[in-house]
């Protein structure tokens, strides 16, 4: 009896938020006066002293350290690989804002998206967007880049008009609970 327990408390743990992306250490953590996660237990916003002051130029790294040690609060597993730098913006306040953009397995995730906030002093002050965890899908279309440009011009030239799509792009389309590429 006590040996079958066992095995399902181990099941359940490995089941747990915790089992990849280790532990959420920003929940309980005192130097965060803010902290709100979405109905997937997925942080989207935190605020306070959420990280040591870095040096100018360093924010980008710095923030990659700050998901590295606090992957457990968005289920990441592995966040230099998960999240590119798509722009920094400077405000009037001397702030800084690195936005990142989510990928799986090389491709953009639609909607998956986290900036960090710095002050002019270096501080990580807040951290928000929607990262969407645990996605498991295969990567390869099954069709060629061609034959989806013509599908989207037919389906959307109804509704648009002719137009010039451009280059295809595949991505990962978060929808309803389940992802599907695009």
């Amino acid at each position: 009896m006590g040996f079958a327990i066992f095995l399902w408390s181990s099941s359940m743990g490995a089941n747990s938020n915790e089992g990849v992306t280790g532990p959420n250490r920003l929940r309980n953590n005192p130097a965060v006066t803010i902290y709100k996660a979405n109905d997937k237990n997925v942080l989207e916003y935190a605020e306070g002293k959420l990280f040591a002051p870095v040096a100018q130029g360093s924010e980008e790294s710095a923030s990659i350290r700050f998901f590295e040690e606090n992957k457990g609060a968005f289920r990441m597993t592995d966040p230099a690989s998960e999240l590119r730098l798509k722009r920094t913006q400077s405000d009037d306040l001397g702030m800084k804002h690195l936005r990142f953009e989510q990928y799986y397995n090389g491709l953009r995730v639609i909607g998956g998206e986290l900036v960090t906030h710095f002050t002019e002093d270096g501080i990580l002050k807040t951290v928000n967007g929607n990262f969407e965890p645990e996605i498991n899908i295969g990567t390869s279309p099954s069709i060629q880049d061609q034959e989806a440009i013509q599908a989207a011009q037919r389906d959307l030239e109804s509704i648009f008009g002719k137009g010039n799509p451009g280059q295809a792009e595949l991505v990962v389309f978060p929808w309803e609970g389940n992802y599907f590429l695009a």
